[in-house]
């Protein structure tokens, strides 16, 4: 336990650190400047030159260095852009195939963030579901390990079963795995009909996630559970999300076929307090309790 807490002190300090570093800037320049024209104002201060020389003077270095100070806001403006919104393909060092195919990726990529940004909501393809819940664990588990906030939730209902196909399966389950080793609370409740209750396949694809997760050695409040859906109301058996340090949202519809990425509050607030209950629901238990596993 002490390793894994200090695994997780040097996680969430080198995550800190990384974003003090991206979000602090460079004003050697302007200090160093104003320095220089406090000391050159300070030698016509006492100079012999005329009274009217020296407020000539002294206007000339104020105007200097306001000017100095707003080209480097601007040039420090370019640049932020430059890096937000036109980092280059290396176009002359790629063959012209390569280089269109990843400016359609780039492209592509650009128009869901203008998407989330103006909407707070984007849908995927089912296809293109766990890509994005391998990378939004690989960020939780590299910035909010060990914090307050390094916490997934997760609730399953649809098409649990088609896990097993999915060519992103073990990726995931590694993921998830890793999160759990870096001190970031994974809990996975998965809502089960009566037949899936006593289907040995489900038993055996809810124990790899058990087992991903910790199994019997996790803490009370992480793992996985299972409940049944006979316990809980109608509006609440086919809750399918996934949410990710309480700020992003990936839901599946009930079909299966569609996926959304949001990070709407009101949604998210809501996932977080259905979560809550379900996973808190006295009739919620471990994977040993589960008739189809024994």
């Amino acid at each position: 336990m002490a390793s894994s807490s200090s695994r997780a002190t040097v996680t969430r300090v080198r995550g800190r650190w990384a974003r003090f570093r991206s979000k602090q800037e460079d004003y050697t320049v302007e200090i160093g400047l104003a320095a220089g024209l406090f000391i050159a104002g300070i030698f016509v201060g006492y100079s012999g030159l005329a009274t009217s020389s020296k407020f000539a003077l002294g206007v000339l270095f104020a105007v200097f260095e306001i000017l100095v100070i707003f080209l480097r806001a601007i040039t420090r403006r370019i640049n932020d852009l430059a890096r937000d919104y036109l980092t280059v393909i290396p176009r002359d060092r790629l063959s012209p195939v390569l280089y269109q195919h990843l400016d359609l990726q780039r492209t592509t990529l650009l128009e869901r963030a203008k998407r989330l940004a103006d909407h707070h909501l984007c849908e995927l393809a089912k296809h293109e579901m766990y890509a994005e819940l391998i990378g939004l664990t690989d960020i939780v588990t590299a910035v909010y390990a060990g914090g307050q906030k390094g916490r997934i939730w997760a609730i399953s209902s649809v098409n649990i079963e088609d896990f097993d196909d999915e060519p992103l399966a073990e990726a995931y389950l590694g993921a998830t795995r890793k999160a759990m080793r870096e001190s970031v609370t994974v809990c996975r409740l998965f809502l089960l009909d009566h037949r899936q209750e006593r289907d040995r396949q489900v038993a055996a694809l809810l124990r790899k996630h058990d087992e991903a997760l910790g199994g019997p050695s996790v803490s009370d409040d992480a793992g996985v559970k299972w409940l049944s859906k006979t316990e809980i109301p109608r509006s609440d058996q086919f809750q399918d999300f996934a949410l990710f340090a309480d700020d992003v949202l990936v839901t599946q519809s009930m079909s299966g076929d569609l996926a959304e990425l949001g990070f709407d509050a009101i949604r998210v607030n809501r996932a977080s307090d259905t979560f809550k209950r379900l996973w808190e629901n006295s009739q919620a238990q471990r994977i040993s309790e589960l008739p189809g596993g024994r």
